[in-house]
């Protein structure tokens, strides 16, 4: 498909947050989360139209605050979003990827939890560092950068969405043609969120 603007790009990979409260019965009469989960269903939506099948790619350790029982928490958060979406195709959750271009990942997962001293893990500045190099590889498409994601760093930070990240880096680490864009970010409760997204450019 081409427009006036050019050929529409393919969507690759779309990186969204795992906050429970992207889920039903996680939210009062007023819902704060309401505007990134419309731009998340919005970037699944336009991704989705060349897909043939999803990978949903999250943290399967329990979340940083409250119980959780049963699949993990960014799983249930991607297959809630991809609902919303209108997606009604096979997903996948986990680490398999048949490699095929029809395949969208959509990988579920946040930054750090310590950018404020009400967030889940306290305060801590190095938070700050660890969340511009993180979407700063994300616009970039930088799977090198997210491959080497100090882990334990990642760890003393709360950040759930490291993981899914490298995991995802190293399904599309031989691509060259992948752009990347941050659609939205922000820290709302001290808590580093991105709604992004990795297309693949045309064929020259």
């Amino acid at each position: 498909m081409t427009t006036a603007a050019g050929p529409r790009l393919r969507t690759a990979a779309v990186f969204v947050p795992s906050s429970p409260m992207l889920l039903p019965g996680y939210v009062g009469l007023t819902d704060p989360i309401a505007e990134i989960r419309g731009l998340a269903v919005g970037a699944l939506q336009d991704a989705l139209a060349g897909a043939d099948s999803v990978v949903v790619l999250a943290d399967h350790r329990p979340p940083v605050v409250g119980g959780w029982t049963g699949e993990p928490l960014g799983v249930r958060v991607g297959r809630r979003l991809l609902a919303l979406a209108g997606w009604s195709g096979p997903v996948r959750a986990g680490t398999g990827h048949d490699g095929t271009p029809a395949t969208l990942l959509l990988v579920v997962g946040d930054g750090s939890a310590c950018r404020s001293a009400k967030a889940p893990g306290s305060f801590d500045e190095r938070a700050f560092g660890i969340d511009t190099t993180i979407l700063a590889a994300l616009a970039s498409a930088d799977t090198a950068t997210l491959l080497g994601l100090d882990v334990g760093l990642c760890d003393e930070l709360l950040v759930t969405g490291a993981a899914a990240l490298r995991l995802a880096a190293s399904m599309m680490t031989e691509r060259t043609d992948l752009v990347g864009r941050v659609l939205w970010s922000g820290d709302p409760w001290g808590v580093q969120y991105w709604v992004a997204r990795w297309s693949v450019r045309p064929a020259q």
